[in-house]
């Protein structure tokens, strides 16, 4: 009786370590091969490109350029599909952009917290902001609690955030009117000519001329006197 208890208990563990390889088996056959080979942000990228409308060579083109592809889908994906600018717009604003994914999605706020604005010119402002999202809660934040336009909003907002942030501590900025330097030596203590301090070398004494040659009288060759012949 016990043994048959212990065989129940065994198979029945079986069957439920069989079940998680049956489902990773199931997923692997009706799964499509695209969503398998999902990794790749170049194919992520040029498959979404496709969907919005963008021929193949461009989409091709726009991705094998893009340094993060999957950001550049996504924000062509997110203008297209929750705004009015056509597909070949988004993908140029959006291969301009230094952060695509953030210029889609400062792109889609603005367009649907303000009223008044035209999507295609929100899109080169969110291009040329340094900061997308910053520069959207910007946009969306003073339109909504102040009394101006949409327009004064794009503008004031986009020249606040491309100013420069946390500058170094060493700099200095240029006045009109420099400040004026206190020595610690007044001018009037001062010397009116401070003494030569010639080099080393220069101290050294000079070398004496060489001495003139004085001219030497030649000497004449010896003359040779013949033996007498006896």
């Amino acid at each position: 009786m016990q043994s048959m208890h212990h065989t129940d208990l065994r198979s029945h563990l079986m069957r439920l370590s069989t079940i998680p390889l049956m489902t990773a088996s199931l997923l692997a056959v009706f799964l499509p091969p695209k969503a398998a080979q999902a990794a790749n942000p170049y194919q992520v990228c040029a498959q979404s490109l496709l969907e919005t409308g963008i021929a193949n060579l461009e989409a091709a083109d726009a991705c094998a350029a893009a340094l993060d592809p999957r950001d550049l889908s996504r924000c062509v994906t997110a203008i297209t599909g929750r705004t009015e600018i056509a597909a070949t717009e988004a993908l140029s604003g959006c291969r301009q952009a230094r952060r695509p994914e953030e210029v889609g999605t400062c792109v889609v706020d603005i367009a649907a917290d303000t009223d008044g604005v035209v999507p295609l010119n929100v899109l080169d402002y969110c291009r040329l902001s340094v900061l997308p999202e910053r520069y959207s809660q910007c946009v969306t934040g003073l339109v909504s609690q102040n009394d101006i336009t949409a327009a004064l909003a794009l503008d004031t907002c986009l020249s606040a955030s491309n100013l420069p942030r946390n500058v170094l501590p060493s700099f200095i900025p240029r006045t009109e009117n420099p400040p004026e330097l206190n020595p610690s030596i007044p001018p009037s203590q001062l010397p009116d000519s401070l003494p030569f301090r010639s080099s080393p070398l220069l101290e050294q004494s000079p070398t004496a001329p060489p001495a003139e040659a004085t001219p030497t009288t030649p000497t004449p060759p010896p003359t040779f006197t013949p033996a007498p012949t006896p």
